[in-house]
């Protein structure tokens, strides 16, 4: 199984350079996603732990909303996304112009619906569509989407089919059988604290402002979520979290107790003076932690 489209901010690079140490030796019963995203970590995790349990969260009720559709209505989403992908096929990959009015006429239709309790199956598949073939994996909205997704299109080059039928139909089936989908605030999380749960928390950067028009994840948001991340070290969880550094000794300060390891490379921030800052990876898995005594 694989993310279903691209997104920006994907940890597969990480995993590739942390390797086995991005994982616990300890048996893991458990494993919650608290911020999915396009779950490329909940995906490696499937297949590290063949026999666990999977909570997958996201405040994204949009993208929870595919979730759920896909799995509790997987042929009729097969089905739509596929009519889409035809009809945008049907377009020759020169005709750019025609290919991005079919992708913005379907933008603005999926904006229209604006469903306040969870999107119906035709526009899950909508979405679908385009995160296949948006602009850099993006997340945007504008202010004529009402906080809707609004992601222009991409290079609109593609010459045949970009919609993966079979990994489709495993990621129904495995939501459907292994997963609870929930978009929970973080702090409702704790109730799966315990022995056998391993914790990945991946939420929006310091300095960011999380899904543009969806949520703002703020310095107290921030500042709670590693408080929770000590309080499920206690009950005897498994934990690790993603962020950047910004050179303040925030993580030094607020999880003192968690083993903080910085990444080689560096990258330049997009706001607030585009400073230098270095990823970071934080865990109480490590060699003196009390879990391995």
């Amino acid at each position: 199984m694989k993310p279903l489209f691209k997104w920006t901010g994907s940890k597969r690079k990480m995993m590739d350079k942390f390797g086995p140490s991005f994982w616990p030796a300890e048996e893991v019963t458990t494993f919650v996603d608290g911020f999915y995203g396009a779950g490329s970590v909940t995906c490696a995790a499937k297949e590290r732990f063949p026999n666990a349990r999977f909570v997958i969260n996201d405040v994204n009720n949009e993208l929870i909303s595919l979730y759920k559709n896909l799995a509790s209505h997987e042929a009729e989403m097969i089905e739509r996304s596929f009519e889409l992908e035809s009809k945008y096929l049907e377009i020759h990959h020169d005709l750019k112009e025609e290919r991005k009015a079919f992708y913005n006429k379907v933008k603005l239709s999926y904006i229209a619906a604006n469903q306040p309790f969870g999107e119906t199956p035709t526009e899950s598949s909508k979405l679908l569509f385009m995160l296949k073939i948006n602009f850099n994996g993006w997340w945007k909205t504008y202010n004529y989407s009402n906080g809707r997704y609004a992601t222009p299109p991409g290079t609109v080059k593609e010459k045949k089919s970009f919609l993966d039928i079979e990994n489709l139909k495993e990621t129904a089936s495995f939501f459907r059988e292994r997963c609870s989908i929930n978009d929970w605030d973080f702090r409702y999380l704790d109730r799966y604290a315990g022995k056998g749960t391993y914790f990945y928390f991946d939420p929006p950067y310091r300095d960011s402002d999380g899904y543009e028009g969806v949520d703002v994840f703020s310095e107290q948001d921030q500042i709670d979520l590693l408080h929770l991340c000590e309080e499920l070290d206690t009950k005897g969880s498994l934990v690790s979290y993603s962020n950047k550094d910004i050179g303040d000794g925030f993580f030094q300060q607020h999880i003192p107790h968690f083993e903080i390891i910085e990444l080689e490379n560096n990258f330049t921030a997009q706001r607030k003076g585009k400073r230098k800052v270095t990823e970071v990876f934080i865990r109480n898995f490590f060699e003196k932690n009390a879990l391995f005594t």
